[in-house]
């Protein structure tokens, strides 16, 4: 019975739980060789483009194999920079895009606070606006 008293000593800090920091990074949706279906389905078309341009630039305006590929890299560069490129590791640039035009719709949003700007004060008496004297006023001032 000695051993069911017997009394284990955890230490304090031996139980160690591992957690992520960030659960997108941690846990990105892998379809093909660590590319997401979004990044895969950017290249495909980056690729298609890039076969359409060099198929034209060869067959009909006849130039040479290694210059249709150059030709071809500006336009299929966009492609592939919207499919993969995420801004601070979050958003994609369409995501992105939505959020900053949401940003700034919603810029001047007014709010309430509990507590009292006792700077301002309501009230519904309101001072009458200066009247600037003209010269005739400040003639009949001296003459009346």
């Amino acid at each position: 019975m000695a051993y069911l008293m017997e009394r284990v000593n955890m230490g304090g800090n031996n139980l160690k739980i591992d957690i992520n920091k960030d659960f997108l990074k941690e846990y990105k949706d892998n379809f093909f060789k660590g590319f997401s279906v979004s990044e895969v389905i950017h290249l495909v078309v980056a690729l298609g483009v890039a076969a359409l341009i060099m198929y034209v630039a060869v067959r009909y305006l006849h130039i040479d194999i290694v210059a249709a590929v150059y030709i071809s890299v500006p336009f299929i560069i966009p492609i592939v920079f919207s499919g993969i490129y995420m801004y601070q590791d979050y958003l994609k640039p369409k995501d992105y895009m939505l959020e900053r035009q949401y940003t700034l719709a919603s810029e001047r949003l007014h709010y309430e606070t509990e507590e009292a700007d006792v700077t301002k004060y309501f009230t519904m008496y309101h001072k009458p606006a200066y009247k600037k004297n003209t010269i005739t006023d400040t003639l009949r001032k001296k003459v009346g």
